[in-house]
């Protein structure tokens, strides 16, 4: 009975809680209105990073920081480059492009038929991420094969 009354008592806190009214704040990264070109290279970075093309979003976030830094607003310069290294960090891991992996997979597998090569490719069977309209393959995928 007293886990009853506790359990009751709970969800009234946390229904309290939950539903009082309150200012939700705006996210952190959400560039204002493009006024100066650190801006406007920020909003560019941010659309490239929502289209997956992180290669483009981490210069664009980098040259934002610097013109940041240049114009004396370290907290925007602060995001730029967390955001910068976020968009690299997305990549690190899958440094190979499909060309690439194919030549290591030759290399590794010569005896192995093509097809049977050819059906390791796939992101379905294969770590990989799509960004800046290519493949880019796990680092560890020759050692995925083999095991």
């Amino acid at each position: 009975m007293k886990r009853l009354v506790l359990l009751i008592v709970l969800a009234f806190v946390l229904a309290a809680g939950c539903t009082s009214p309150g200012q939700t704040p705006a996210p952190a990264t959400q560039a204002p209105d493009p006024a100066t070109l650190a801006d406007n290279l920020f909003s560019q970075a941010e659309k490239a990073f929502a289209s997956d093309n992180y290669n483009a979003a981490a210069d664009l976030y980098f040259k934002a920081y610097e013109q940041y830094k240049a114009e004396g607003n370290g907290e925007r310069a602060r995001d730029a480059m967390n955001k910068g290294s976020i968009s690299v960090r997305m990549l690190a891991e899958s440094p190979y492009n499909r060309s690439v992996m194919i030549a290591m997979i030759d290399k590794e597998f010569p005896s192995v038929p093509a097809e049977r090569k050819a059906s390791w490719l796939p992101c379905d069977e294969s770590q990989c991420i799509e960004s800046d309209g290519e493949t880019w393959y796990f680092a560890n995928t020759i050692n995925n094969i083999r095991s």
